[in-house]
């Protein structure tokens, strides 16, 4: 239980002073805040990475920081006014952590207490300990409206049934969730691997395959059998089959799934605050398109 692990979370909150904008921030702030608590008794840290311009703001984000032990805010000032940056929020975020592992972990992302305890077990004892160019993701459960209000009142119950749900779609799945992804952006590893890698690349701007771009440079360090041969094609997060890159990255899920280690994300609106964020969406997985293809299939990974 001595391995050092440490979420590290994103965030901006926008400015505006129409009621659903206030609600929309006291929704992030309520979830930053039950987050944070959810990790503490595990002995897991928390590096807060806050581009939040405006000081009252920024302020209400450092009084929920302060709340909990084994947390902390750090202050970006470099990205304020440009379009949100979520790769270099979250590298400058491992930067600022101690060394161990580091688990990307958005505002929208949840877990309950036992399952951080079992996670850094499963640390200390399985393949990541073993291993240190090895990357995880962790499959993610989304929610849907009414999922996220039952796990509002209920996340033990409901993370447990999801848990043993998540190798197939069972009652709880079905009701309350919308899919399951494997390949997501709850990515896992030593906080050295990723500065050794250079982080995310700056070339993608806004929403979209940053995490993608990042899964492929840590797939070539340790690979986790050969690419498919459609290994640049996007089947969307819906499809679990084997084709394209989404099915070669959900592979470093596995051992997760095996060990019922899943998070939920909690529904949400889609956010309009910064419509840029969502602009460069197409042009991102052009780039990864175009990177995937250059690499093909044993590019980017061998056999292994």
């Amino acid at each position: 239980m001595e391995t050092p692990l440490t979420l590290v979370v994103p965030l901006r909150l926008a400015p505006g002073a129409g009621a659903r904008e206030a609600a929309r921030r006291r929704a992030a702030l309520g979830r930053l805040d039950r987050l944070l608590a959810a990790r503490a008794g595990a002995g897991v840290g928390a590096v807060v990475a806050d581009d939040t311009e405006d000081a009252g703001l920024a302020a209400e984000v450092e009084g929920v920081v302060r709340r909990h032990s084994g947390a902390r805010r750090i202050a970006v000032t470099e990205t304020r006014g440009r379009v949100f940056s979520i790769g270099r929020l979250r590298d400058l975020g491992a930067e600022a952590a101690p060394k161990g592992f580091v688990l990307f972990h958005d505002v929208d992302f949840a877990a309950p207490p036992a399952f951080w305890l079992r996670l850094r077990r499963w640390l200390a004892c399985g393949e990541m300990a073993a291993e240190p160019e090895l990357f995880a993701c962790l499959p993610v459960w989304f929610l849907n409206r009414a999922g996220g209000l039952v796990w509002r009142g209920a996340p033990e119950p409901l993370h447990a049934a999801l848990a043993k749900d998540a190798g197939r779609r069972g009652a709880a799945a079905r009701l309350l969730a919308d899919r399951l992804v494997m390949g997501s952006s709850a990515m896992l590893m030593r906080r050295a691997l990723l500065i050794a890698a250079g982080g995310h690349s700056p070339r993608f701007e806004g929403h979209g395959a940053e995490d993608f771009e990042l899964m492929h440079r840590l797939a070539a360090r340790r690979p986790r059998g050969a690419p498919p041969e459609d290994y640049w094609r996007d089947f969307g997060s819906r499809d679990r089959g084997r084709a394209g890159f989404r099915a070669y990255f959900a592979r470093y899920a596995e051992g997760a799934l095996a060990e019922g280690l899943v998070m939920a994300h909690l529904w949400h609106p889609q956010r309009r605050e910064d419509p840029r964020y969502y602009a460069r969406r197409r042009e991102n997985f052009a780039l990864l398109e175009a990177e995937l293809r250059r690499a093909g299939p044993g590019g980017a990974a061998g056999s292994g």
